[in-house]
């Protein structure tokens, strides 16, 4: 198998007024996997160190996530196509090298921006939250809204489908346009961010909140809760600080377990005065 159509090199870059396809297509594709791998990874280290994982009951429910969801499958099975069509119907039915890489680091970075998408509607960082997606999820659609406009910089290159010339050229460009329809979706609904938490009362206990869910004990939560407040009361750096707040801590669980105990002993209490009576 060929890496690039007709025997053309993967250099150079530009030529007879436009991108090399084999080189644009194989280089754009392969830097937005290679962003999205190491973004992923960066995101997924501080969700797993710092995170808090939000209970079901308080997940946000929106189909604006749900068109997240299905643009990005519209977007890793266009890829899929594109790649079958050139091998049974596109040009001269010929599959070539960068058009499969091409199709498979797409998918690839569809799947992890579809991994990153269920982490932030799951999940949140102790900070202030914010209005629309994580900055990995943002870089990478807008680097595929980049990637589909600078293709419009190939006019006049004849080994583009921009002048119509047969049917496969109108076929190229019914992609071209509904991977553009797509992306922009996904650039603008990810600045609302439909899926993500946009305060932090979701992280509050029921009790605080106000609401009963039933005889629910008294350490139910704990560790959730804990993980909550640690980051903005602990003195990092400061020894007798911390050992401070550590000995808080200890009189609040104290103060928990007298709370379970106090009913059944002023139950015995109550009964003991009346057999003394």
């Amino acid at each position: 198998m060929l890496f690039c159509e007709n025997g053309t090199d993967w250099l150079p870059p530009w030529g007879d007024k436009g991108f090399n396809r084999c080189f644009y297509q194989s280089t754009s594709a392969s830097i937005i996997f290679i962003f999205m791998t190491l973004g992923t990874l960066v995101q997924g280290i501080l969700f797993y160190k710092y995170a808090i994982l939000i209970d079901r009951r308080r997940v946000k429910k929106s189909w604006g996530y749900v068109l997240q969801v299905v643009c990005t499958a519209v977007l890793s099975l266009e890829a899929l196509g594109h790649m079958v069509l050139y091998d049974v119907y596109l040009r001269k039915k010929e599959l070539v090298g960068y058009q499969v890489m091409e199709a498979f680091l797409i998918i690839g970075a569809c799947l992890l921006s579809l991994w990153l998408l269920a982490l932030e509607k799951r999940s949140m960082l102790p900070s202030t939250p914010t209005r629309g997606q994580g900055l990995m999820l943002l870089m990478f659609w807008t680097l595929l809204f980049i990637r589909e406009s600078l293709m419009f910089v190939s006019w006049n290159n004849t080994a583009w489908w921009w002048h119509l010339k047969n049917e496969y050229d109108r076929t190229e460009l019914g992609l071209f346009g509904l991977r553009y329809v797509l992306v922009i979706t996904l650039l603008i609904l990810g600045f609302i961010g439909p899926s993500v938490q946009t305060s932090s009362y979701v992280l509050i206990s029921d009790e605080e909140s106000g609401q009963d869910h039933g005889n629910l004990s008294t350490w139910n939560n704990v560790w959730v809760k804990l993980k909550t407040m640690l980051p903005y009361v602990w003195p990092s750096g400061q020894k007798f600080l911390q050992v401070t707040v550590f000995l808080c801590l200890i009189l609040l669980a104290a103060g928990r377990a007298v709370n379970v105990f106090v009913p059944i002993y002023s139950k015995k209490i109550g009964v003991f005065f009346y057999l003394l009576i």
